[in-house]
């Protein structure tokens, strides 16, 4: 037990410095996997007003709604991760940090359970956007005494 709370400020240090996630959805319409201009603008625009020298990776997933094959699926959600990726990249942002583009194909909902079907289908057409921050800098204020 002694040891077990020596180890604890650790642990909670490291809860500390842990690493910030952003997550930003961009949603597709039905068997779409082209940005219009309107998406386009919104997710760069996602990037451009987060602190650059703050951001360590960008992590792109895509996804589709249940209809459809699973290959066709697969397809369609790395297809619509590629896109974001290729919007990224022509707007000026580093290849280098992003570091995953991938696509998961369809998101399973239980027909039963799901009151509104259409719109949680339309809330699966989407990718999500992950920017991992490097935590903020400590800042340590100097406290004199008289």
């Amino acid at each position: 037990m002694k040891k077990l709370l020596q180890y604890l400020p650790l642990l909670f240090i490291g809860f500390l410095n842990a690493q910030e996630e952003v997550v930003h959805s961009v949603y597709f319409e039905f068997d779409k996997f082209a940005l219009n201009d309107a998406q386009a603008k919104d997710v760069v625009e996602f990037i451009k007003k987060t602190d650059s020298t703050r951001i360590e990776s960008i992590q792109i997933f895509g996804y589709t709604d249940d209809i459809g094959k699973e290959a066709y699926n697969f397809k369609l959600s790395t297809k619509r991760a590629a896109a974001i990726q290729n919007k990224f990249i022509e707007s000026g942002i580093k290849s280098k940090i992003i570091v995953t583009i991938e696509g998961k194909g369809r998101i399973l909902i239980d027909d039963d359970i799901v009151e509104n079907l259409p719109e949680k289908r339309s809330k699966n057409r989407r990718v999500d956007v992950v920017l991992n921050l490097k935590p903020l800098p400590k800042i340590e204020i100097p406290v004199k005494f008289p």
